[in-house]
């Protein structure tokens, strides 16, 4: 468990160390504190990376979850890229992308001059229920 699930395993610790030293009570209730803090902090966690090779294509790959919260850094992300080149946005990563930050992307994605195809995602679940396919390229 330590392995690939260090967060869970320190919460168990923490929790177990809790019950032993303070009580039953409230060792759980600071268990349950410290899952809902980590649980809030995956369900906002976004990564943006961009791969650029030098003049042709420039690949944005976006994982995590893309939520209005993090809805600035994405689009801080995708505003700095040149508006001269084409940009693939990879969104396979991405585990929910909810409404505003759907349309957030649309949007940026229709003041690409010569936008090609439609932002959609792969296997990611989207607030609106559209069903997802796998990627979006700017030009």
């Amino acid at each position: 468990m330590w392995r690939v699930h260090r967060g869970e395993a320190l919460i168990l610790a923490v929790t177990t160390v809790s019950i032993v030293a303070v009580s039953m009570f409230e060792g759980v209730l600071i268990g349950l504190a410290l899952a809902v803090v980590k649980t809030a902090w995956d369900s906002s966690h976004v990564r943006l990376e961009i791969v650029d090779k030098g003049a042709g294509l420039i690949q944005a790959h976006l994982t995590g979850n893309a939520t209005f919260l993090r809805r600035p850094k994405i689009l801080d992300g995708l505003e700095a890229l040149p508006q001269n080149r084409r940009v693939e946005v990879d969104l396979s990563g991405v585990h929910h992308l909810d409404h505003a930050c759907r349309a957030a992307l649309e949007n940026w994605a229709a003041r690409l001059p010569h936008f090609s195809t439609s932002l959609e995602t792969a296997g990611a679940s989207t607030a609106d229920g559209i069903k997802p396919v796998p990627k979006a390229s700017a030009v």
